[in-house]
């Protein structure tokens, strides 16, 4: 059996909200299936025909999930209190428009970009936060931008961390 885990895309946003085990919106699962598009298709429709809209899923291999953890992109980041770590999962290869990116107030970090995911910092403030990471994570990787759902969805690192101990 193969695990998986299954990131849905959006899912605790307005009355849209699903429940899943902490209204995380991640779902371990076991499958002897191995292809990737077939699966996502198959639990996307299954969401879409039992909640009635759609539900974006982007899936991962859990050993690539530990194997992100093991190699740890933050590691060389000095963490405060206003310290964030973001990774945002991709369906398809991230196309950066201005990578490598550190925004003019050095608040806002890209770390890395893979083939399937990009690995990003933010310093909190008054004037920048986590909405404001999502909008530029958006427009810099979702064109057009509404086909961003579908392409990418975004975890803080301690809960890819808690995903991966499972």
């Amino acid at each position: 059996m193969n695990t998986y885990i299954a990131f849905l895309r959006g899912i605790n946003v307005g009355a849209k909200n699903v429940k899943t085990l902490l209204a995380s919106g991640n779902v371990i699962f076991e499958t002897k299936l191995t292809n990737l598009e077939q699966m996502r298709t198959k639990i996307e429709t299954t969401l879409e025909k039992e909640f009635g809209f759609t539900i974006y899923v982007i899936l991962r291999k859990k050993e690539d999930i530990k194997k992100l953890i093991t190699d740890n992109p933050f590691k060389h980041i000095v963490v405060t209190p206003e310290t964030r770590f973001y990774v945002t999962f991709f369906s398809e290869k991230p196309q950066p428009k201005a990578i490598p990116y550190k925004s003019p107030e050095k608040d806002l970090k890209i770390l890395r970009i893979s083939e399937n995911e990009v690995c990003t910092f933010l310093t909190v403030s008054k004037n920048r936060g986590t909405t404001d990471m999502m909008e530029f994570l958006e427009k810099e990787f979702g064109s057009p931008p509404s086909e961003a759902g579908k392409k990418m969805t975004t975890r803080n690192w301690n809960t890819v961390k808690k995903i991966a101990a499972l």
